[in-house]
C-alpha cells in the first residue's frame, strides 16, 4: 500500500475510535470528520449548540500529509496525537508538527531519521 494511503487510513480510523471514545450520548455536540482526500487534509471538528445560547465549532485536529509526511498543523486537546500516531505504526521520522520550527521538530526527533538528531 502507498506510505500515503497507509497513513490517510491510520489517520481517519483514530479519528472514528476518538469519536467513539469521547462522544457520550447525550452530548448536544457533534464530532465531525472532514477529510479531503485529494489535497491529503483530515480535520476533525466539534460543532453544534451546547445550551440555547451557546454555539460552538472547534477544530480540534488538523493533519496533513504533505510529501509521505504527516504534518500536524492543530491540536487544542491534551491528547499527544502524534504519539498516538505512532503506537498505530507512522513512524516519528515520517512526522512533524507544522506549527514548531525545523531546528525545534530536529531537537525532538520529528521528522528526521536517527541518525540526524540533533544533539543537546
Amino acid at each position: 500500500m502507498e506510505k500515503s494511503k497507509k497513513y490517510e487510513k491510520l489517520i481517519l480510523q483514530y479519528y472514528n475510535d476518538f469519536i467513539k471514545n469521547y462522544k457520550s450520548n447525550n452530548d448536544p455536540l457533534n464530532y465531525k470528520i472532514i477529510a479531503d482526500k485529494e489535497s491529503k487534509t483530515y480535520i476533525l471538528t466539534l460543532v453544534g449548540w451546547e445550551d440555547k445560547y451557546t454555539f460552538t465549532y472547534s477544530t480540534l485536529f488538523h493533519l496533513e500529509i504533505i510529501e509521505d509526511k504527516v504534518v500536524l498543523q492543530r491540536n487544542i486537546t491534551e491528547i499527544l496525537i502524534l504519539e498516538e500516531l505512532i503506537k498505530r505504526g507512522i513512524p516519528k521520522k515520517d512526522m512533524w508538527p507544522g506549527f514548531n520550527p525545523d531546528y525545534a521538530n530536529k531537537h525532538a526527533g520529528y521528522g528526521v531519521e536517527e541518525t540526524e538528531l540533533v544533539e543537546n
